[in-house]
């Protein structure tokens, strides 16, 4: 009795970055594509740990 296995493939998985930047790719309205894209960098940008500058909030270059 014989026996097929099937490898399932599984996405890579995605950080909180590269999901903000594709999620707004499956908005059609472009004026909510446009709100949705820059509250959605904002909460990216907490989740990550970085400062309204851009840069990481509170470390230092010995804590890299």
């Amino acid at each position: 009795m014989g026996v097929a296995v099937t490898r399932i493939r599984t996405a890579p998985p995605r950080t909180v970055r590269s999901s903000a930047e594709a999620f707004p790719d499956t908005i059609d309205s472009v004026n909510t594509r446009r709100a949705y894209t820059i509250a959605i960098g904002k909460t990216a940008d907490q989740l990550d740990g970085r400062g309204p500058d851009g840069l990481r909030a509170g470390i230092g270059p010995w804590q890299r």
